[in-house]
C-alpha cells in the first residue's frame, strides 16, 4: 500500500518554472503511524505539480524525511487531486475564484438544482445547467470549459504517473502537448524523444510494452537506433560508427533479429528525418556529424592564419621562471614558443610531463 496523507494545500513557499514546489499542506488523515500527530497540522511538502489550487483538496503520495537544513518535510512522489464533495464543498468550488462571475448565491442554485453530484453531472451533461433558474448561456459555457480544463489536466497527470512516468517526466509531457497529450501517446510514444527533454528510450520503450506497441514498430527500431548510436559513440568516443556493430547492439537490446535489409530501410527513414548522416560506410548522428564539420572548418581556418613573432619571448620565459621559482626543460619552452607563435598547436604527453604547467603559460 502506497504511503499518503490527505488534506488541503495552504501555499506556496517557493515553485520553480519546471513545476517543483515547496509548500504548505494541512493534514486531514493519514495511512502513516508516524504522520498521525501531524493531523490538523500544517506541514512542508515538495514535490513536482502540474497546478496547485488554494484549499483545494489531495491526497498527497511519498515518503516523509528530516532535511538537514530545513527539517521535516513530505516529499511527493506523486499526487491525486480530490473533487469537492457535500453542499458546502461543491459551493465554496464553484464560486472560487477559478469560476469567475460566479458567486455564491449562483453556485448555491447549481447544487440545489442539480444536487450533491453536480460537478459530475456537469461534466456528463453539459446541458443540465439549462435546469439551473437566472443562469445565462455565457456562464453555463463558462463553468463547463473551466470545469472541463480542470478535470482534463488532472486526469492527464494522473494517467502519466500511472503509466510510470515520474511526476517532473509527467508535467514536461503534459505541459508541452496540453489536450493532445493521451492520443499522442497511443498513436506514437517514441514522439517524446524528439519533442520532450530528458525523456529516456529506456522508459518510453518499457511503457510502450505496457501498452500492448508492437516490438517491430517502425517507430520503436528507428528510436532504438539512435538509442545505440548514442549509447555507442559516448562509451567508444567515436563521432561515427559501422553498421555491423549499430546492428549487433541493437539485437541484442531489443532482443529481436533485424536483418540487414530492415536495417537499410530503417536508416533510409531516419536519414530522410535528418536524424543521420552516412558518408562511406560510416553512420552519424546528425549532431556529431555537424559539431564535426565546424571543428574541421575552424581547425582549417586557424591553419590558414600567419605565424606571429615576439622578439623578446625568450627573455619574457626566463623572466617568468625567475618569478615563479619553476624551470622548464627544453621539449616544454620547445612547446610554448610553438603554442604561441602559431595559431594551432596540439601539446602532447603522458602523466607528469608537464602538460598543464607549459599551458599555464599559454593561456
Amino acid at each position: 500500500m502506497k504511503k499518503y496523507i490527505k488534506g488541503n494545500y495552504r501555499r506556496s513557499i517557493f515553485e520553480s518554472d519546471k513545476g517543483y514546489v515547496i509548500g504548505l499542506f494541512k493534514v486531514s488523515d493519514t495511512n502513516m503511524e508516524n504522520m498521525e500527530d501531524y493531523i490538523g497540522k500544517t506541514i512542508t511538502f515538495t514535490g513536482y505539480f502540474h497546478e496547485l489550487n488554494l484549499d483545494d483538496s489531495y491526497v498527497f503520495y511519498g515518503e516523509e524525511l528530516e532535511h538537514p537544513k530545513y527539517g521535516f518535510q513530505f516529499q511527493v512522489s506523486e499526487y491525486e487531486r480530490l473533487k469537492p464533495s457535500g453542499k458546502d464543498g461543491i459551493v465554496a468550488f464553484l464560486s472560487s475564484d477559478l469560476f469567475h462571475g460566479i458567486g455564491e448565491k449562483m453556485a448555491e442554485r447549481i447544487v440545489d438544482t442539480l444536487g450533491e453530484q453536480a460537478l459530475d453531472r456537469i461534466l456528463e451533461e453539459p446541458e443540465s445547467l439549462m435546469l439551473v433558474p437566472k443562469l445565462s448561456k455565457k456562464k453555463m459555457d463558462h463553468i463547463v470549459k473551466t470545469l472541463e480544463k480542470y478535470e482534463e489536466s488532472h486526469q492527464t497527470i494522473v494517467y502519466l504517473t500511472d503509466l510510470g512516468f515520474s511526476m517532473k517526466d509527467s508535467l514536461n509531457i503534459y505541459n508541452y502537448y496540453k489536450s493532445n497529450t493521451i492520443p499522442t501517446i497511443e498513436h506514437n510514444i517514441y514522439r517524446l524523444l524528439d519533442d520532450v527533454d530528458e525523456i529516456s528510450f529506456p522508459k518510453l520503450d518499457e511503457i510502450s510494452m505496457k501498452l500492448g506497441y508492437d516490438c517491430m514498430e517502425d517507430s520503436r527500431i528507428e528510436s532504438c537506433i539512435i538509442y545505440i548510436m548514442e549509447q555507442l559513440s559516448f562509451k567508444q568516443g567515436d563521432t561515427y560508427l559501422y553498421q555491423e556493430e549499430v546492428i549487433k547492439q541493437l539485437n541484442r537490446y531489443l532482443k529481436i533479429e533485424i536483418t540487414l535489409e530492415q536495417f537499410t530501410n530503417h536508416l533510409h527513414n531516419l536519414r530522410l528525418l535528418d536524424k543521420v548522416v552516412v558518408e562511406e560506410n560510416k553512420l552519424y548522428l546528425k549532431e556529431m556529424y555537424e559539431a564535426e564539420k565546424i571543428i574541421a572548418y575552424e581547425l582549417s581556418s586557424l591553419t590558414q592564419k600567419k605565424t606571429f613573432d615576439y622578439p623578446k619571448l625568450t627573455t619574457y620565459l626566463e623572466t617568468l621562471q625567475k618569478e615563479n621559482d619553476i624551470i622548464y626543460n627544453e621539449k616544454q619552452k620547445e612547446a610554448i614558443v610553438t603554442a604561441l607563435t602559431n595559431s594551432i598547436t596540439i601539446i602532447t604527453g603522458g602523466p607528469g610531463t608537464g602538460k598543464s604547467a607549459t599551458s599555464l603559460v599559454v593561456k
